[in-house]
C-alpha cells in the first residue's frame, strides 16, 4: 500500500534483535514497531534491528535504522561556538583575564590611521580575547537542579534494565531524588530573589525569567473593562484599546483649554498656535501587528511637548480658584486651604467638617472640567499635640479615604 515496504522485515537476525516488546509476564515478546520506507529507497537500508540494552523506561525495545543516502553536495556552515557572557559580569576572575587580554591586544591600535584599519585591529582585539577567556555554552547542559547522585542512579538504572524489578525500584528512587532536588534548587533562587528584591530589580527580574525560561511577551491578551466582560476578538480589542487611549494619558477637555486661555486673554495667533500644535492629533492602536483606524483626540495634553505642563498647571489653577474664598488655616492673619507642587495638592483646614467642605468642592469643580479624583490615591492625617490621635472619616463619593499617621511631601 502506497508503494511502502516494511524494513524489520528485511534483515535476519538473532531473536533478540526482533522483538519490540515484552508483556508484564517476562516471556511473551512480540515485534510490534515498524520502519516503513519508500520502494525507491529500499536500496538504501543497510540494517534495521532493536537495542535491547538501551535505557528508555519503557516496556518496548529501541528500534533503530542504519541508512545510506547520498545528498548533493552544499557548502558546510560554519558552526560558532556560543560564549557564555554572561560571565563577564558576574566571575570576577573571568572579566579580569579578558580585561587584561584585550590591554594586551590593544598595543599599537594609536598608531593607525585608518578607520578600516583600526576597526579590523579592535575587532581582532575583542573577538580572539573572548574566545580564549570566555568559556562556551554547553547546549546539552543538563537541568540545573539536577545532582551527581542523580546522574549515578540514571547509570545504576541503565545497567540493572535486564532485572525489572530491580529496574523499576531504581526508577522510583530517581523521581522522588528529581521531585526533592528541584524543590530545594527552587527555594534556593526564590532566597534569592527575595534578597535582591530590595537592591535591585532588574537583577530580580532576570533571575526570574533565568528560572521560569519565559521572556515578556508582547503580544496582547484578552481586554476586561469595567463591566466586568471580557474581550478576545482583534477586532473588539482594536476598537476598545483606542477608546481606552483618548482617556487614559489625562481627561483634559480640550474645549476648556481654550476658554481657560480665552479667559487669560491668550487670543489671535497664540491661541491658533497652541490649538493647531496640541489639538489636531491622532491616534491608533496596534493589536498583533493590525492597525486600527486613526481616530481624533479629543481630550489630553500632548506628551513630551514642553507646552503640556503649564497647560495642565493652567487646567488645575482654574479649578483651585474656586476654593480660594473657603475657610482651611489661619496663618499669620492668612488663611491657607491648600498646598500645591505640580500636579500633588494638600488641602488643610483646623476641622474635620471645613476639610470635607473644601474635598466637596474640589471633586465637584474637577468634574465639572472632565476629570476625576482617585479616592484611592487619596489619604487625610491629623496633627495634633493629642498622645492618641483622632479618627478622620473624610469621604469621596462615599469612599472614606485612608488615614495616614506619616506624611511625606516634596517641594523643588
Amino acid at each position: 500500500m502506497n508503494e511502502m515496504i516494511i524494513g524489520n522485515t528485511w534483515f535476519e537476525h538473532h531473536p533478540r534483535r526482533l522483538w519490540t516488546w515484552i508483556s508484564n509476564d517476562d516471556e511473551t515478546k512480540n515485534q510490534i514497531d515498524y520502519i516503513l520506507i519508500d520502494k525507491r529507497f529500499r536500496n538504501g537500508m543497510i540494517n534495521i534491528k532493536t537495542l535491547p540494552g538501551a535505557d528508555c523506561n519503557s516496556d518496548h525495545n529501541l528500534l533503530m535504522s542504519k541508512i545510506k543516502i547520498k545528498l548533493k553536495s552544499t557548502s558546510k556552515a560554519v558552526k560558532n561556538l556560543k560564549l557564555n557572557l554572561k560571565l563577564l559580569k558576574t566571575n570576577i576572575a573571568i572579566k579580569e583575564q579578558y580585561t587584561v587580554e584585550v590591554k594586551n591586544r590593544f598595543t599599537g591600535l594609536e598608531e593607525i590611521q585608518e578607520v578600516e584599519q583600526r576597526w579590523e585591529k579592535l575587532k581582532d582585539a575583542l573577538t580572539p580575547s573572548a574566545t580564549e577567556t570566555v568559556p562556551t555554552i554547553n547546549t546539552r547542559e543538563k537541568r540545573k537542579w539536577v545532582t551527581e547522585e542523580i546522574l549515578e542512579l540514571m547509570e545504576k538504572r541503565r545497567l540493572t534494565k535486564p532485572n525489572k524489578m530491580r529496574h523499576k525500584e531504581i526508577n522510583k528512587e530517581i523521581k522522588r531524588n528529581c521531585d526533592q532536588a528541584k524543590e530545594k534548587w527552587l527555594n534556593e533562587q526564590c532566597e534569592e530573589i527575595e534578597k535582591e528584591l530590595y537592591k535591585e530589580s532588574k537583577a530580580m527580574y532576570r533571575k526570574i525569567q533565568e528560572i521560569t525560561g519565559r521572556k515578556a511577551s508582547s503580544k496582547p491578551g484578552c481586554i476586561k473593562p469595567k463591566d466586568g466582560s471580557i474581550i478576545m476578538e482583534k477586532d473588539k480589542k482594536l476598537e476598545r484599546q483606542i477608546i481606552e487611549r483618548t482617556l487614559e494619558v489625562n481627561r483634559v477637555r480640550h474645549e476648556e483649554i481654550i476658554t481657560i486661555l480665552q479667559e487669560l486673554n491668550i487670543v489671535g495667533k497664540n491661541l491658533r498656535i497652541i490649538k493647531n500644535m496640541d489639538w489636531e492629533q491622532k491616534a491608533a492602536s496596534k493589536v498583533e501587528e493590525e492597525t486600527s483606524n486613526f481616530q481624533n483626540m479629543k481630550r489630553g495634553v500632548r506628551q513630551g511637548c514642553v507646552l503640556s505642563p503649564d497647560l495642565f498647571s493652567l487646567y488645575s489653577e482654574m479649578i483651585m480658584r474656586q476654593i480660594e474664598e473657603m475657610e482651611g488655616l489661619k496663618i499669620g492673619g492668612h488663611n491657607i486651604n491648600n498646598i500645591r507642587y505640580a500636579d500633588d495638592t494638600v488641602l488643610t483646614a483646623d476641622l474635620e467638617e471645613k476639610l470635607q467642605e473644601l474635598l466637596n468642592k474640589v471633586v465637584e469643580e474637577r468634574k465639572n472640567k472632565g476629570l476625576e479624583l482617585n479616592s484611592k490615591k487619596t489619604e487625610s492625617m491629623i496633627i495634633t499635640r493629642k498622645t492618641s490621635i483622632p479618627k478622620c472619616e473624610t469621604k469621596i463619593d462615599k469612599n472614606t479615604i485612608k488615614q495616614a499617621n506619616s506624611f511625606k511631601y516634596w517641594t523643588g
